[in-house]
């Protein structure tokens, strides 16, 4: 046999063996009962799934029309719950019971507290069981609240108090899993924008307008500081005579100035330990404090809050200035500043001024 016979043979040989094995694999394939149950792309089992969502959305359509929400198979039970269904504990008292443990906290924040529950008592949520809501529920009470208008911020402290309230719950055993517990954009959507700080030119642009208009001018020596010191506008209120050292150029910042919800006007220490602080400040911030002193009016009484007397500012009733009258101020000057100009300013409030001071010391 010669060499082209031999190439002949081999060749034919490997054909006709591989069309064997492909005969052999059509024939397993429709006699395999795993392979038969493929119908239209679709596995049997993957067909099977299907039937059981679809029966289960029809049974939760149902449940639905006679007045069951789901929602009591959405929230796991908990060794606990029972206690909780029993004692008939809604979402709103879910809330007060967690505000009422927090004892130690400042009077700004339960005041914020407060105000978040009285969003939630605004609600029909307030009155569902706190055993039964679901985070659709959840979801969709955050969806009605923007619906209704409220601002993004006010929508996240009603939030924030609903989480840690539920949160609380769950770590005392009462539930197993926390219905507000997923992303805030998953319900509701960011219109707050982004804060954003002044450049240098835009800064002294302003001041320099204020300083020159009338009815704005007197409070060029409160813009000034702010923007130049970083200091919080419930700091600066909270100011004394004897917290300014001009000898030093120095301020001394140990404690804030607050107005409760009731109108009661308190003194708090600083936002944060590290907040209280000896200020160095240049000679410029020195001369508007000075300035400031010089045009303070002498009260017939010295307001005494918590113990502090002597506060820069003053109202025309001799109470002490609050973080709102120098907002509603800087909130005008703004106003009458982008009506004079071409190109408007962006949101400006004193915490803006407190986050340019910030933005232009990191560049500096």
């Amino acid at each position: 046999m010669n060499y082209e016979q031999m190439s002949f043979f081999l060749v034919t040989f490997v054909t006709v063996l591989y069309i064997c094995q492909l005969i052999i694999s059509i024939i397993l394939y429709a006699t395999n009962p795993f392979f038969s149950k493929v119908q239209k792309g679709v596995p049997e089992d993957r067909r099977e799934e299907r039937r059981i969502e679809e029966s289960g959305n029809s049974m939760l359509s149902e449940d639905r029309s006679l007045g069951f929400s789901g929602a009591e198979s959405a929230v796991p039970e908990a060794p606990g719950a029972e206690a909780l269904r029993e004692q008939g504990f809604t979402t709103a008292g879910l809330c007060e019971k967690y505000i009422a443990l927090k004892s130690n906290i400042k009077h700004s924040t339960l005041d914020n507290y407060r105000y978040a529950l009285d969003i939630i008592r605004t609600d029909e949520i307030a009155e569902l069981p706190a055993v039964s809501l679901c985070p659709s529920d959840a979801k969709s009470f955050l969806g009605r609240l923007q619906a209704s208008g409220r601002s993004y911020s006010a929508i996240l402290s009603a939030r924030s108090v609903l989480k840690q309230s539920y949160g609380s719950a769950v770590e005392d055993g009462l539930l197993k899993r926390n219905p507000f517990d997923f992303p805030v954009s998953e319900a509701v959507v960011n219109t707050s924008g982004k804060r954003q700080a002044l450049t240098r030119e835009q800064r002294d642009s302003f001041l320099k307008f204020v300083r020159d208009t009338k009815g704005l001018s007197a409070n060029y020596d409160t813009f000034y500081i702010l923007f130049h010191t970083g200091l919080r506008v419930s700091e600066l209120c909270g100011l004394t005579l004897s917290d300014i050292d001009l000898k030093a150029r120095s301020v001394k910042v140990s404690h804030q100035l607050q107005r409760t919800r009731n109108m009661r006007y308190i003194v708090e220490t600083t936002k944060t330990e590290s907040g209280a602080r000896v200020l160095p400040v240049s000679k410029e911030v020195a001369k508007a404090f000075e300035r400031i002193i010089k045009a303070r009016k002498k009260p017939g009484s010295e307001p005494e809050i918590n113990g502090f007397k002597g506060f820069l500012f003053l109202d025309r009733n001799d109470m002490p200035f609050i973080a709102q009258h120098i907002e509603k101020r800087m909130s005008l000057a703004h106003k009458r500043y982008n009506e004079a100009h071409k190109t408007p300013l962006p949101t400006l409030t004193p915490h803006v001024c407190r986050h340019t001071y910030c933005s232009l010391m990191a560049v500096a």
